[in-house]
């Protein structure tokens, strides 16, 4: 069975190294679901994305299939309504699973499913990282790939509970198709060649249904191929039989073409022509002889492949700088806003680290400066090439592609997604092996076996140094609870400061006349929670669709036609008209240091002003700095007496609704705030606020306040 052929080749023996990767797996998965489990919380989701997961979850649980249109979300132009922006699967699986257990008799709920689960699909992760390290090198790699699941933090925080999105996926199916395809290239046997490529095809295509993104691998694959077939053809290595461990590529099509229904497939479908480059290359000297004016079939081939190669990559790069027209996601780069930039970057745990380049976020992802040490400052590229140009391979050539290829993505994006991290570890794991051989550890263990555990002079400094630097490189890295900032805390929307959220959502649910036929302006960051906690539908989430109308509708400056514009002209443009609109005040509030940003800064720079157009005199230098925070923000810190408003934004709708009696420290002048049932400026009547804030600063009065649009005629 192609399920335990990964632990079927030594089993019989049960020899010491075979013990110790049992080990190294299990006490890798005991450790590292602590640490998720402690880093997470088990009562609530965090961060954003989880929260359209569990909305998603809900629908295939009482639909069995999944949403394609998003039903919930205000029509974008013309009327139409944007797609789900998940894969199917990632919705899936958490209703099937709940569905599932409840047929066995344990009483769960979607949303404790959804929580726990990235604890559950992470626990897999050291038996991924051990299989895929001991088919690039050995089974002792493996064993110290499968323990770096739990040195690194990244690999703890995505699979922390309650943190619930694509990015587990990622960190799974990366490695594991890898590892797939690599064990096809190292077996001997054709038939065994092409059920292991079948199984990495499978991977590849399932991957789709788990992540939008997966156009990347492909594009992956597509350069790995390139090097290869032209580095084996120029050392005389290439083989035909090496196509049988592609050939596997070919079955992800129709698993993707049956499901999935986010991407198009026609840039992926580029990759088919290279699956068969190495064949055509290892054929090219033998056709040659066929023809009289080819001399010499060898050379022949070398320069058919660097031709191929030259178009293949000139074409790349062209695209990159969009200088060709053509969607070529699966070779590679897609213009410089997509595969390079945007898929980097779209699923990031940047929050609260700012979006950087280079250095910085491979830190965040490796740990401190002891775990920092292996993956960079001896380079496993280099490393990668040494063992290359020692012994040339297909898998060795695929992990030097893939290895460099994601390290210069970390100096290319501005938001950080460590690929290189979820592809590097198997070599970091090499290196570290590589040093234990160096100080001469295996002599050692042999001189322990006939001297009966004896360890004398030298050899004990060697074995007190290397436990020394083993034990250093874990616990500087080791994510313990707040070493390094790795919890997570549950998102926003649970914190009264952040807009008492909650009890929005529950007003929402308990009003009986409020049913998933309102829609409900907000900002984006609060589209995902308000569409799973509540009962209504959002005009915009966190995929950003329609947020130019929330932006544009709080940057207005009459309070009439901002109105007007959610009624009459969104009825005629899109077919639907906004029923409710949201006061935040903790959107428009700065305070350094906090996750208060002043994100208001943000809504103007999507609605596109500037600070002159509010404040006739605003200085020119300020003038074009969109995205600049203070000129539409409140800015406060500890000890000051009173909250710096900026006149722009006292200019805005925003401001008229979220702080209808300005910002007051304190509980100072909340009376001035408008009651539930008032109508202000004839169209906005307050129909629920929440209890007033007793944290300091520029909260005073309600947090959240809810307005329903109305006409001035017909106020009900």
């Amino acid at each position: 069975m192609f399920t335990f052929d990964i632990f079927k080749d030594d089993s019989e023996e049960q020899s010491l190294t075979r013990k110790l990767s049992i080990f190294s797996i299990i006490s890798s998965i005991l450790l590292g679901t602590w640490l998720r489990i402690g880093m997470g919380t088990l009562d609530k989701l965090q961060k954003f994305d989880p929260f359209e997961m569990y909305h998603l979850s809900k629908y295939w649980l009482a639909h069995w299939t999944f949403q394609k249109k998003d039903l919930y979300l205000f029509p974008g132009s013309n009327g139409e309504l944007s797609g789900v922006g998940y894969p199917p699967l990632t919705h899936a699986i958490p209703a099937t699973l709940t569905k599932f257990f409840n047929l066995l008799g344990f009483n769960l709920d979607l949303k404790t499913v959804v929580i726990i689960l990235p604890v559950f699909l992470a626990a897999f992760l050291p038996l991924i990282y051990w299989f895929l390290g001991k088919e690039l090198y050995n089974e002792k790699v493996g064993i110290v790939a499968a323990f770096l699941t739990v040195v690194f933090p990244e690999f703890i925080r995505v699979g922390r509970a309650g943190a619930y999105d694509t990015n587990i996926y990622i960190v799974i199916f990366l490695p594991l198709t890898l590892g797939l395809f690599v064990k096809s290239f190292n077996q001997e046997n054709l038939v065994k060649k092409t059920k292991w490529s079948i199984l990495g095809g499978t991977a590849l295509g399932l991957f789709g249904l788990f992540w939008a993104g997966y156009t990347l691998m492909f594009a992956l694959i597509a350069f790995s191929i390139l090097t290869y077939t032209f580095l084996a053809s120029w050392l005389d290595k290439i083989k035909e039989e090496d196509t049988y461990s592609l050939l596997g590529i070919l079955v992800s099509y129709p698993i993707l073409l049956y499901f999935h229904s986010l991407s198009s497939l026609e840039g992926v479908l580029l990759v088919i022509p290279l699956i068969f480059f190495p064949y055509i290359a290892a054929k090219i000297p033998e056709w040659s002889e066929k023809v009289s004016w080819i001399k010499n079939g060898l050379k022949f081939r070398k320069a058919i492949v660097t031709l191929g190669s030259l178009i293949v990559v000139t074409g790349a790069v062209l695209t990159y700088y969009e200088l060709l027209p053509v969607d070529v996601r699966g070779i590679g780069l897609v213009k410089k806003t997509a595969v390079i930039h945007q898929t980097i970057g779209e699923l990031q745990p940047t929050f609260g680290k700012g979006f950087q380049k280079g250095a910085v976020p491979l830190q965040n992802a490796f740990g401190t400066w002891g775990a920092l040490i292996l993956p960079v400052i001896i380079l496993p590229i280099i490393y990668i090439t040494y063992k290359l140009i020692k012994q040339f391979n297909m898998g060795r050539t695929f992990e030097l592609t893939i290895v460099s290829f994601t390290f210069l993505m970390n100096f290319a994006a501005a938001r950080f997604l460590p690929l290189y991290l979820f592809f590097v570890t198997p070599v970091v794991a090499a290196e570290i092996v590589a040093l234990l051989e160096i100080l001469g550890l295996k002599n050692i263990r042999e001189k322990m076996k006939k001297e009966y555990g004896k360890v004398k002079g030298f050899d004990l400094i060697k074995v007190t140094f290397t436990i020394f630097v083993i034990l250093t490189i874990s616990f500087t890295s080791l994510p313990l609870a707040g070493g390094l900032n790795v919890q997570q805390y549950p998102s926003g929307v649970y914190a009264e400061s952040n807009g008492a959220w909650i009890s929005t959502f529950d007003f929402f649910n308990q009003d009986e006349n409020i049913t998933r036929e309102d829609y409900v302006l907000s900002w984006w960051d609060y589209g995902f929670p308000m569409k799973a906690l509540s009962n209504v539908s959002v005009v915009t989430d966190n995929t950003q669709a329609n947020a130019e109308v929330a932006a544009k509708f709080y940057m207005m400056q009459n309070m009439t036609e901002a109105y007007e514009y959610l009624t009459e002209n969104m009825s005629e443009q899109r077919g639907e008209e906004v029923d409710y609109v949201i006061g935040n005040k903790a959107l428009g509030i700065y305070i350094p240091g906090t996750i208060y940003g002043g994100k208001t800064g943000a809504v103007a720079t999507v609605a596109q002003v500037n600070p002159s157009e509010y404040v006739s005199d605003w200085p020119n230098s300020a003038k074009n700095r969109l995205s600049q925070q203070l000129p539409f923000a409140i800015y406060y810190r500890s000890g000051m007496n009173y909250p710096n408003v900026p006149k722009p934004l006292t200019e805005t709708v925003y401001y008229n609704l979220a702080f209808p009696a300005g910002p007051t420290p304190g509980l100072m002048n909340i009376t001035q705030e408008p009651e539930v049932g008032d109508i202000l400026y004839d169209h906005y009547k307050v129909v629920y606020k929440t209890n007033n804030s007793k944290q300091p600063g520029p909260w005073g009065g309600s947090a959240i306040t809810v307005y329903k649009l109305v006409n001035e005629t017909n106020p009900t």
